[in-house]
This record gives structure tokens, C-alpha cells and sequence, in this order.
């Protein structure tokens, strides 16, 4: 899936190695721990600029 906009691809992940602190997500490469769908909603507005 995307983002509504198609900026940010959004895809599925077995492990990230964090499971004790999720859910998470990888975001520019960088691994972020108990992410809510609003900090998400954020973050993808962030990458995008």
C-alpha cells in the first residue's frame, strides 16, 4: 500500500527486532519503536517534506 497521496510506499515487514517495543516501523531506514497511526500519519508528512 501508499500513502492516500502514492508519496509514501508503506509495505509489510516480518521482523524488525523489536518486539518488545512495538508496533514499529522503519523509516528511512532507521528502526521506530511503538509507533501510533498518527506518529505514522506524521512521519510519512515529514519524509515527504
Amino acid at each position: 500500500g501508499t500513502t492516500a497521496d502514492g508519496a509514501v510506499p508503506l509495505e509489510p515487514v516480518h521482523c524488525l527486532g523489536l518486539c518488545a517495543c512495538g508496533p514499529a516501523a522503519l523509516v528511512d531506514e532507521t528502526p521506530v519503536a511503538r509507533v501510533t497511526a498518527e506518529r505514522l500519519e506524521r512521519m510519512a508528512r515529514e519524509v515527504v517534506g
